[in-house]
């Protein structure tokens, strides 16, 4: 199997809101994300265009991200995302509760159709993002050689 089939993982979990201090946040929770993106940094056409649903509209976004290449599981590059975060639970629950913030772990997989990693997640693992009310979702782009 060459490089460009192999299975391409990436976890990111994001936090979103309509406008808080991404500077202010990252100070508070005491981590450095992999990326942030404020509500100014969107193009213009998406800024300026109030005809969006609320969910495509504008928005702050603070990330931390872990990308696996040739990944047989996804648990590998999430346990990597918790540990940069353990410990600092409830300060972002707390956060995320005063500048109303969305939370979620994002899953994006990529690679050959018959080469896919196992996609599983833990009890444990489930109940950890249960209680820091973080929805998962996944995002699949498969294909064949």
């Amino acid at each position: 199997m060459g490089i460009n089939n192999l299975n391409n993982i990436e976890v990111n979990l994001v936090f979103s809101g309509k406008d808080f201090n991404l500077k202010q946040f990252t100070e508070e929770i005491g981590i450095l994300p992999s990326e942030m993106r404020d509500s100014e940094d969107w193009p213009q056409a998406i800024k300026n265009n109030v005809n969006l649903p609320e969910g495509l509209q504008a928005h702050c976004e603070w990330s931390i991200s872990e990308r696996q290449v040739g990944g047989r599981t996804i648990e590998i590059p999430i346990k990597k995302v918790i540990s940069k975060i353990i410990g600092k639970e409830d300060k972002i629950k707390e956060l995320c509760k005063k500048n109303d913030i969305e939370k979620s772990l994002i899953i994006i997989i990529s690679g050959d159709s018959m080469h896919l990693p196992e996609m599983v997640i833990s009890s444990e693992l489930v109940s950890y993002f249960g209680e820091l009310e973080i929805e998962i979702g996944f995002d699949l782009y498969v294909y064949d050689e």
